[in-house]
């Protein structure tokens, strides 16, 4: 990295970390409890009353509008997130987006419109299993049977190619507890610096 870029690094932080291991069960019925208990935590913590839409700098550690979630890498070029929150039928999502030419989200306005980037979070007592993304309760952003697995670090995540109201590029997700899920989309751009993004989220 840069020293312009290792500024948004937080100390001691090594790419090789595992950053959202995924947790196993110890039973059936403990973990239906802890996906529900991770549920209601997250849900809390994320979704301020009132809360619309606006700007934060994830990347710098200080989420106000999403304390819920961090990122401490940030592509070139990206500034703030725009965040978001989303309540649909027991299911509760926040996360950030970034938009190549977005003036808010980006430093350039003649940048690339095509590179773009999207972390979200899923609050979903469902998500207890790595193979529980390919049926994510979700308008946007699905994983399907067809979706494949890699390993990033030592994280193992779901993959999927995007395509259509997404924009072309590859999706990744994973448990970060039972019932917390994250996905990491990011334009084919971004190809080269997803396993750097993704092992820099932090989900509280």
């Amino acid at each position: 990295m840069k020293a312009a870029k290792s500024l948004l690094v937080a100390p001691g932080l090594l790419l090789g970390l595992v950053v959202a291991p995924q947790a196993s069960a110890t039973g059936a019925g403990s973990t239906a409890e802890s996906a529900e208990a991770a549920v209601a935590a997250c849900s809390a913590k994320a979704f301020p009353r009132g809360a619309a839409a606006k700007l934060d700098k994830p990347a710098k550690g200080a989420a106000a509008a999403v304390p819920g979630v961090t990122l401490r890498y940030m592509p070139k070029g990206f500034t703030h997130g725009k965040a978001s929150w989303t309540k649909a039928a027991g299911v509760k999502t926040y996360g950030y987006t970034w938009k190549g030419g977005d003036k808010n989200t980006h430093s350039r306005r003649d940048a690339d419109t095509d590179r773009d980037l999207w972390v979200r979070v899923i609050c979903w007592p469902g998500g207890k299993k790595l193979t529980d993304l390919r049926r994510l309760p979700v308008t946007a952003g699905k994983f399907t049977k067809n979706s494949g697995y890699i390993t990033i670090g030592k994280q193992k995540v779901a993959v999927t190619e995007t395509s259509g109201a997404l924009g072309v590029g590859r999706m990744v997700g994973w448990v970060a507890r039972p019932g917390v899920i994250v996905t990491v989309k990011a334009s084919g751009s971004l190809a080269r610096e997803l396993p750097h993004i993704v092992q820099s989220v932090r989900v509280s």
